[in-house]
């Protein structure tokens, strides 16, 4: 496991046990050593890929991200204003994203969306509408262009 990782994990644990100042501190180093914007809040898998150090990644805090997903660089998860949507039961106002997925360099990915399971997101697409399962979306807009 690279340092960038066990960098957040140790922030993420300490945010869910309260601690105060030392989950900031981490991300603080993390976004300097790393170029990476990943909050002690967003919650993410353990088996979550981010090659090449996460370098440019960001996310918003209120992410939630499932396991086995491959999040290239320079990748921006965020919320889109003041828009809100339940998903499974919760509310969300960042991307949703659920197991198994592939996100390409380059790409947007804005609002209460959610992506689908085993689905990939092309190198380069804005998101701003949900992804079905098992499907490819690529372009600004993001569209469909293969369901498996």
């Amino acid at each position: 496991m690279d340092a960038r990782k066990q960098i957040f994990l140790l922030s993420r644990n300490l945010y869910l046990k309260e601690i105060p100042v030392i989950p900031n501190f981490l991300w603080i180093v993390n976004r300097i050593a790393f170029s990476c914007d990943i909050k002690p809040s967003v919650d993410m898998d353990k088996t979550v890929n981010l090659p090449h150090s996460g370098l440019g990644v960001v996310m918003h805090k209120d992410c939630k991200i499932g396991s086995n997903v491959t999040i290239m660089q320079n990748v921006t998860l965020g919320a889109n204003r003041n828009k809100r949507r339940v998903i499974n039961g919760e509310k969300v106002v960042a991307p949703y994203i659920e197991d198994d997925v592939f996100i390409g360099s380059n790409s947007v990915i804005m609002g209460p969306v959610k992506i689908g399971k085993g689905s990939t997101i092309g190198a380069g697409s804005v998101v701003t509408k949900d992804v079905p399962e098992n499907s490819t979306v690529v372009g600004v807009p993001a569209k469909p262009i293969h369901k498996k």
